[in-house]
């Protein structure tokens, strides 16, 4: 409970403000007009009966995320829902301590420890990156790849700035949750997590795609041409598509009509472990028309893979194997993998192709996420005076279309 507070009204009257858990576990605020009167107040509230807690048990944080762990992450999340939510907790564990019990946490130790874990990550980061660019300009000989990563330096220190932003996000989103479970566990009266607030990264940073990820037609056809014959359909099949590279490895035959020209993206498949998941969304779930010609260039991809997934590879290979040397013989700069997704995305949004129709094929989750993520290329597109299109529009409708 916090000490009474003075407050003068607007007619310069003084009260003195206390705000205490009611039995129910709600926080309440209420005006007294001495400090004497909130604090003989404050001795008869009796925070530990809330909510059912029992005020002889004092569960520990770590007898309580041991609990929690058992119970919410045994089953029903994602596997990388699962790492977060640990990496998460173990930050939580460390920066309150384990031996501490749940009920004596308040939202103030909470707040202390997202700014500490903003302060560390983004510390051990820029440590971190200041080695790997010393060892890249020190190089004798830089490769593409280098060269390309320290024409990124500012944007990647962007990132290191944003990283412990992140990372406490996270950990806040995480506590949230942990401490509804303790709630209903009778561990704790109230979610302490609920009163303190995800940090945000500056608006400074820029959280959308880099023009210089983004390839250019052009560039896309010197690649394509650079590809062997065996891995030309699944560099083209990425930027004809925009889908995730995760959902591009979980492609099965039977997803495709090609009698209609489309194919269904209704599972992902990890790069690393070969695990088969659902999408990332429900709005992933979705069906993405494909160009004649590239339907064409599947069916003669099929005779060359007779198994089950329509890309059998893993992540570190066509890395390593496929995309990096294509784009070396391409003589174009290094790119990641994701980035023909944001390039199919920007180009789709250059042709015209309206936000709704963008976000669906992408499957994000609605057509918001699409403006914040690819504004700059809705602000770029040349587009006629919408006064002109509409008279034109509405002339055409009334002569009968």
């Amino acid at each position: 409970m916090r000490s009474p507070e003075r407050v003068t009204l607007p007619n310069g009257a003084v009260r003195w403000s206390l705000r205490f858990e009611s039995k129910d576990g709600r926080m309440c605020s209420r005006r007294f007009p001495t400090k004497k009167a909130a604090e003989e107040f404050a001795a008869t509230v009796e925070p530990s009966r809330a909510a059912g807690v029992d005020p002889g048990k004092r569960t520990t944080l770590r007898e309580g995320a041991e609990a929690w762990e058992a119970s919410h992450l045994a089953h029903g999340l994602r596997s990388s829902s699962v790492k977060d939510y640990r990496q998460s907790l173990r930050r939580l564990r460390s920066l309150l301590g384990d031996a501490r019990a749940i009920r004596d946490l308040t939202p103030v130790d909470l707040e202390r420890a997202r700014n500490e874990l903003v302060a560390v990550v983004k510390a051990e980061r820029s440590a971190k990156l200041s080695l790997v660019l010393m060892r890249l300009k020190k190089a004798k000989v830089p490769t593409d790849a280098n060269l390309a990563t320290l024409a990124r330096e500012e944007e990647l220190l962007a990132e290191v700035e944003r990283g412990g932003v992140r990372a406490a996000a996270k950990m806040i989103g995480c506590a949230r949750t942990l401490w509804k479970f303790f709630c209903s566990r009778g561990y704790a009266a109230r979610n302490i997590a609920a009163d303190v607030k995800k940090p945000r990264a500056s608006k400074a940073v820029s959280t959308g795609v880099i023009d210089s990820n983004i390839l250019s037609p052009s560039e896309i056809a010197k690649l394509v041409a650079s590809a062997h014959d065996e891995d030309r359909c699944v560099i083209r099949f990425l930027f004809l598509t925009g889908v995730r590279f995760g959902e591009l490895l979980g492609f099965q035959w039977n997803d495709f009509e090609f009698a209609k020209r489309r194919v269904i993206v209704r599972r992902q498949r990890s790069g690393l472990t070969g695990e088969l998941t659902e999408p990332k969304t429900k709005a992933g779930t979705r069906w993405i028309d494909l160009p004649a010609d590239l339907v064409t260039e599947l069916k003669a991809h099929r005779l060359r893979t007779p198994g089950e997934f329509v890309f059998p590879v893993d992540e570190r290979n066509f890395r390593s194997r496929i995309w990096a040397p294509t784009l070396r013989r391409a003589g174009l700069r290094h790119v990641r993998i994701h980035d023909a997704r944001h390039t199919s995305a920007s180009l789709l949004i250059g042709s015209g192709a309206d936000v709704v129709a963008v976000s669906r094929r992408l499957g994000h989750s609605n057509p918001a996420v699409t403006l914040s993520v690819y504004s700059h290329a809705f602000a770029r597109r040349d587009s006629a005076p919408l006064g002109e299109a509409l008279a034109a529009f509405i002339a055409r409708e009334a002569n009968g279309g």
